[in-house]
């Protein structure tokens, strides 16, 4: 599949970086979550709401 060693590194590091951004995206939306407080709406009305906003972030 690599025609070297670099480009295996190369490719080991792409996939760190994302796992890392990952991670990162992760983290940042666990603290909105507890910072955003309880809601009074019920639990289908926000899960609806995120599904919603999941799809428009998928474009």
């Amino acid at each position: 599949m690599y025609t070297n060693d670099s480009e295996y590194i190369r490719d080991l590091l792409r996939r760190d970086q994302s796992q890392h951004d990952n991670f990162f995206k992760l983290k940042q939306s666990i603290a909105e979550g507890l910072e955003s407080g309880v809601s009074d709406q019920p639990l289908d009305d926000i899960w609806d709401a995120a599904e919603v906003r999941h799809r428009k972030s998928k474009g």
